[in-house]
């Protein structure tokens, strides 16, 4: 039976109310994050599987924040945090697969006109504006396509990572560590004892 392939009103919901990027350069307290549901980490935990933390770097200016954001590596893990979804899904959920553009076309309009108009952009330079339009878009819409796909899988890592910083008033902008591997255990953590090794780093 086809699995049900759509983006949550209440994630769309969520998003809309949070307050974009209201605590740039504030120290963040947080110092790592479960890519895994809060509420069964305790119950995979005592179950005896091996749900590593993923720590969290914090940069202390706008200038490094930029820096880190457009280099090559932070947009070549978010490219391959993608590439591991939708090989996942193309082997195992080919009828749900398809339905990946129509998802995307819905995620990029939903983008332009629910979170753009809310994020405060004033506060960057003109030259940088794209940079971090940019930079939320691909993470924003890596978040819709987990949702939209959650029947098909167990776990979602910027749901559970990249999205908690955001609520935060913080800015996810790079990565610390290795890309990620077809082999990670979000998505098949089942199979495999192998965990990205990596630092999220945030502004």
């Amino acid at each position: 039976m086809m699995k049900k392939i759509e983006i949550d009103i209440r994630l769309k919901e969520e998003l809309k109310e949070i307050n974009w990027l209201s605590c740039l350069g504030k120290k963040i307290e947080l110092k790592e994050l479960y890519p895994v549901d809060q509420k069964i980490l305790p119950y995979l935990l005592k179950s005896g599987k091996e749900i590593s933390a993923i720590p969290i770097k914090q940069i202390a200016n706008l200038e490094e924040c930029i820096k880190i954001l457009t280099d090559t590596h932070w947009e070549n893990v978010i490219l391959e945090w993608n590439n591991i979804l939708t090989r996942y899904l193309s082997g195992r959920f080919q009828s749900e697969y398809h339905q990946w553009n129509k998802i995307a076309r819905e995620g990029r309009e939903y983008f332009e006109n629910e979170i753009l108009p809310n994020i405060p952009l004033d506060i960057f330079s003109n030259k940088d504006k794209e940079k971090i339009i940019l930079n939320i878009r691909s993470t924003i819409m890596s978040i819709l396509f987990e949702n939209a796909y959650r029947e098909c899988k167990r776990e979602s890592f910027f749901i559970h990572v990249i999205l908690p910083i955001y609520k935060m008033g913080h800015l996810p902008c790079g990565w610390e560590g290795k890309l990620p591997s077809y082999a990670y255990k979000v998505y098949v953590y089942e199979e495999t004892k192998e965990f990205l090794d990596g630092t999220l780093i945030v502004y």
